[in-house]
């Protein structure tokens, strides 16, 4: 087939992906404290980037207001409801189907938000930081993480963070420079929050966000200020990143995490077609042949075995039923987890659970 055919293929096929992400319904902040929750979850959330005031995307009630740069949300999580569903807020909300925030409070330093999320903290529990990924507006990113932690029964502390993404599917190279630029400012709040919580951090960057997630660390590490041993864990979800870039990301942060997780899935239709854009090269959450990291003390959960879980696959780990009762279904004691330093490449294929 001739190759200037393949290219209009490829070209046509990414103008139907962006068609169709453009009319999905998007996530806004509503906030509806005079509503009876039937149950809440909190999300704290702290917005970096070039952005003052902050200008949220997507509200329905502070449609011309600026938030602080330090919110907690306390999300109303509906009952009737699939596992890794979202029901994004309209004009009129019904508390038993939708998602919206059922109070919000801003803080006029991150100290003081911290101040509140240890006292919240229990002993054994984590903190988990959260970095959304590429077209992913500040209600969405909140949401979401909301979902997560309560779909997986995480009882723990959790941590947004704000990128100012262009929240649009034509933004993706907009995206890509933005996360560049974020990498000084993510530098910044993240040795605070494991000053606080040593030990406790479990570190999640999902897509793009797991990209601007390795930049950071790389970027600390190279300026003396490696703070990845004192994390509880770095997990990617779907990365965006090129294997190659991951290994010279990996090659410059002296310490790699005890726990280190990348979730990937071969039928990411998101990163097929980051591939597509790249001139091909594969990506780390959607590559077939992930014996290349074979070096690493990795453990990889591969999603390519579930049946379509919604957007493409791309966040499957959150989407899936069957992918949330596996992450339900671990535990520190597990074998999958336990004693995982110097055990080098462990694939876990999800839901089979066979291991090579």
């Amino acid at each position: 087939m001739p190759t200037r055919y393949m290219d209009r293929r490829r070209l046509l096929a990414l103008g139907g992906a962006t068609a169709l992400a453009a009319c999905a319904p998007r996530g806004k902040l509503a906030v509806r404290p005079g509503l009876d929750a039937p149950q809440t979850q909190s999300v704290w959330a702290v917005a970096i980037g070039d952005q003052q005031p902050l200008v949220v995307h997507g509200t329905t009630q502070l449609e011309t207001a600026g938030l602080s740069r330090f919110v907690r949300h306390d999300v109303s999580i509906p009952q009737d409801r699939e596992v890794g569903q979202i029901n994004w807020p309209g004009k009129r909300i019904d508390p038993a189907q939708d998602f919206y925030v059922a109070q919000l409070e801003q803080f006029d330093a991150i100290d003081v938000m911290l101040d509140q999320v240890a006292a919240r903290l229990k002993p054994g529990q984590d903190v988990t930081v959260f970095v959304h990924g590429y077209n992913t507006n500040y209600a969405e990113a909140v949401y979401r993480h909301a979902q997560m932690a309560h779909d997986f029964e995480d009882d723990g502390v959790h941590i947004s963070i704000a990128w100012p993404s262009e929240a649009s599917a034509t933004g993706y190279l907009t995206d890509r420079d933005s996360t560049l630029i974020a990498r000084d400012y993510l530098e910044r709040v993240l040795p605070r929050l494991v000053q606080r919580f040593p030990g406790r951090v479990v570190l999640v960057g999902h897509s793009m966000g797991a990209f601007l997630t390795m930049e950071t660390l790389r970027q600390m590490s190279i300026g003396g200020t490696d703070i990845t041993r004192e994390l509880g864990a770095l997990v990617l979800v779907s990365p965006d990143i090129r294997i190659d870039v991951f290994q010279a990301q990996v090659a410059r942060i002296k310490r790699l995490p005890e726990v280190m997780v990348v979730i990937l899935s071969q039928r990411d239709r998101a990163l097929q077609l980051s591939s597509t854009l790249a001139g091909g090269q594969p990506r780390l959450g959607s590559a077939a042949d992930i014996e290349v990291l074979s070096d690493m003390d990795l453990l990889v959960m591969d999603l390519s075995d579930l049946p379509n879980s919604g957007r493409g696959n791309h966040l499957a780990i959150t989407t899936s039923p069957a992918a949330v009762a596996f992450v339900r279904g671990l535990s520190s004691d597990d074998p999958v987890l336990r004693d995982r330093r110097g055990g080098g490449l462990l694939v876990v294929r999800v839901p089979l659970l066979t291991l090579r």
